[in-house]
């Protein structure tokens, strides 16, 4: 189909706007999910960046921090997180899958191993404890409130282009 408008009589009765009129805003809550996305990538690279002092083991070094694989834990959310956010402005339909597989993994990693960290260099071992179970209800909850708003709200939809 032509980017302007047909002439009258050429056999074509119904005229297409132009392209740059088809563009569609994307929903407020979209823009809070995406601008979380950016803000949490950034916070994460600096955190494996830079071993945060707020740890509970801030006695390790930072050569253990990266040995215990928090580093790299950091390192990779971010990257992620970074991603899902440039996904869902060039409204790329991938970064809902991505987020919504990758977020609920990432959650349950940090409930399922925190306060593990005895206070020297042992393999951690995780804990199941009843907050545990209760973040894990909640989480499982919000994921599927979040699948619901990526995936059936109209707005959400149509911003994406699924029919």
């Amino acid at each position: 189909m032509p980017d302007t408008p047909t002439e009258p009589g050429t056999g074509s009765e119904q005229a297409t706007a132009p392209k740059h009129h088809d563009k569609k805003w994307m929903p407020s809550f979209l823009i809070l999910i995406t601008g979380l996305c950016f803000l949490l990538g950034v916070v994460a690279i600096y955190n494996a960046a830079c071993k945060p002092s707020y740890f509970p083991y801030n006695h390790l070094r930072y050569v253990d921090f990266w040995r215990l694989g928090d580093g790299c834990f950091f390192a990779l959310n971010g990257i992620v997180f970074i991603s899902i956010g440039q996904a869902f402005r060039h409204r790329k339909s991938w970064g809902r899958f991505l987020l919504v597989v990758f977020l609920p993994i990432s959650v349950l990693m940090m409930t399922y191993f925190s306060g593990t960290i005895s206070g020297d260099i042992r393999p951690i071992r995780p804990s199941f404890t009843l907050p545990t179970w209760s973040n894990a209800i909640n989480e499982m909850l919000c994921d599927g409130l979040l699948i619901w708003y990526l995936f059936f709200k109209k707005s959400v939809r149509d911003y994406f282009g699924d029919k």
